[in-house]
């Protein structure tokens, strides 16, 4: 109802270890507790951003552009206060935000009091993005929105197919991995019926 997930993450250490105290010796220090530690992120609807991809004439490079919408912007500092007060309820000491104007490391309950005073911007927030989906949207009549057909096959284009999650219309909140290997395993089935 908020618009917000929060969700443990797995990843190696080389990944999450980016975000943890730059100076050498804190770094080391957690380090060694990496086994000790937990890593969750805060995910938001995304409904009130805009996100674009355009042709740079002249180029074979797209222009892409995100703007992160302030609802947006303000459900991901909720969510960053949240985890804070997740981490406070099972006795954890410390919590590394990795948010801008924040110290490296806080305890808990003083991050979450922080974070939900705080008036952050988009580049003060650790942000990213997975299971990039939606923007080629299928569906019978291209003039209603439709990028492609019920294939994949894009209306507006000779022998040009998407077989991935951009045919979604948006969205699912969860990553759809085994739906999109059915989308893809469908239409590596169909297209040696049509060459």
């Amino acid at each position: 109802e908020r618009g917000i997930k929060l969700e443990s993450l797995w990843a190696t250490t080389s990944t999450f270890s980016r975000g943890l105290p730059r100076q050498p010796k804190q770094f080391k220090r957690y380090l060694k507790k990496w086994p000790h530690m937990s890593v969750f992120d805060g995910w938001v609807s995304g409904e009130a951003s805009r996100g674009r991809v355009r042709h740079i004439p002249g180029t074979n490079r797209p222009d892409i552009t995100f703007d992160l919408g302030e609802a947006d912007l303000r459900r991901l500092q909720e969510a960053n206060a949240l985890l804070c007060e997740m981490f406070d309820a099972v006795g954890s000491k410390e919590v590394v935000t990795g948010i801008h104007g924040l110290p490296e490391v806080m305890s808990p309950r003083e991050a979450a009091d922080e974070i939900r005073k705080g008036r952050f911007s988009a580049v003060d927030l650790p942000t990213a993005s997975n299971h990039v989906m939606g923007g080629a949207a299928m569906g019978s009549d291209p003039d209603r929105g439709a990028v492609t057909d019920s294939w994949g096959k894009v209306w507006d284009a000779d022998d040009l197919y998407v077989c991935d999650t951009g045919l979604f219309p948006s969205s699912p909140g969860v990553n759809p991995q085994l739906t999109a290997m059915a989308l893809a395993h469908r239409l590596g089935q169909e297209l040696p019926n049509r060459y």
